[in-house]
């Protein structure tokens, strides 16, 4: 059947609209809105080539073909019944570029502007020549967040050994899950004589999501501990992760300032820009209200109080995107368990 994703016309299997994981060709209609964000952070790098890793459907690729003025794109997929849709999908749209049936490691050989890797499950083994292939920038998806912010051992074990990194299970397991990946990421740049360093990164839908320009940055890695209640950058606890800022403020407004092509999520991508400028500067991790009321026993307070109070005290404190629910803050420990009602015990 054919959808219509934004710009793009696309031909997919019916049974992949509701349930994704189990059709013979990928499509998550549900990965919208991470498309579209990506699409105007492909236009905000000034990027004209650009390979889409793992295509499946081609959807991304297409996008970001027919929404960025580019050059050509180059899809592969190792699936033959993929590339059968894909190759239809990218006649039907007009596409300029080539569709490579194969492994995406063995069948990529041209450098491009940028190099796109969002496979089903971890991107840790396309991560090398992802970066060995682009020119100007990486982006990379991970879904694999059973891996990332699990409590099981076995999940946990998968993490060590492929991320490199110790994961945490906790309110805020999903930021520690993104800054685990853009910490791999930046190690595997720096592993090939390369510099790199993230302009946007976002966890949404079940993914974490890091696009990282090549050429700058120096790594900022650290770990980041949880007793329960409060969190700290310390010697040891999950990590090795990344602590420094997540995005570019000057690339979150170039792609504010294209957020204008009447996108089905033109508001929600606003507010998440929004957020996620918003949230630079801040220490590498958030407090979930609910989740903290609960520790100390106490009811949850209304996140503007909290907000309000904080600011009135002269602390920086924002809402995060990762959770309605949460907030971030520059504020010691001790000034947010003041607000708490009734003023929670130590």
């Amino acid at each position: 059947m054919i959808v219509r994703e934004e710009s793009a016309q696309l031909a997919v299997e019916k049974s992949s609209l509701k349930d994704p994981f189990h059709a013979s060709v990928f499509y998550n209609p549900r990965m919208q809105f991470n498309r579209s964000l990506s699409s105007l952070a492909v236009g905000a790098s000034g990027a004209k080539t650009l390979c889409d890793g793992l295509s499946a459907s081609g959807a991304r690729g297409i996008r970001y073909f027919l929404e960025n003025g580019l050059e050509g794109v180059d899809f592969v997929d190792a699936n033959p019944d993929a590339v059968k849709l894909l190759r239809g999908n990218v006649e039907r749209n007009r596409v300029s570029g080539n569709v490579l049936e194969g492994g995406f490691n063995e069948s990529v050989r041209k450098n491009y502007d940028w190099v796109e890797v969002d496979p089903f499950g971890s991107p840790a083994p396309f991560l090398e020549i992802a970066f060995q292939h682009a020119k100007k920038f990486v982006s990379i998806t991970a879904t694999d967040l059973a891996n990332l912010c699990s409590a099981h051992k076995n999940r946990q074990e998968v993490c060590r050994r492929v991320y490199g990194a110790e994961p945490l299970h906790c309110p805020f397991s999903h930021e520690l899950a993104l800054r685990i990946l853009v910490a791999k990421c930046v190690r595997v740049a720096n592993s090939l004589g390369l510099k790199a360093r993230p302009v946007l990164s976002f966890y949404w839908g079940h993914a974490t999501k890091t696009i990282l320009k090549l050429g700058e940055g120096a790594p900022e890695e650290g770990f980041v501990s949880f007793d329960g209640k409060e969190a700290r950058v310390s010697r040891k606890g999950a990590g090795p992760l990344w602590v420094g800022d997540l995005c570019d403020v000057g690339f979150l407004r170039e792609c504010a300032k294209l957020n204008c092509r009447g996108y089905a999520d033109e508001k929600k991508i606003a507010e998440t820009l929004e957020l996620l400028e918003g949230e630079l500067g801040l220490p590498p991790f958030h407090y979930d209200l609910h989740a903290l009321s609960g520790a100390f026993g106490v009811p949850t307070p209304k996140k503007e109080v909290v907000l309000r109070g904080l600011r009135d005290a002269g602390w920086r404190a924002v809402e995060t995107h990762y959770s309605p629910r949460a907030i971030k803050t520059d504020a010691p420990f001790e000034e947010i368990r003041c607000l708490l009602p009734g003023r929670a015990p130590s």
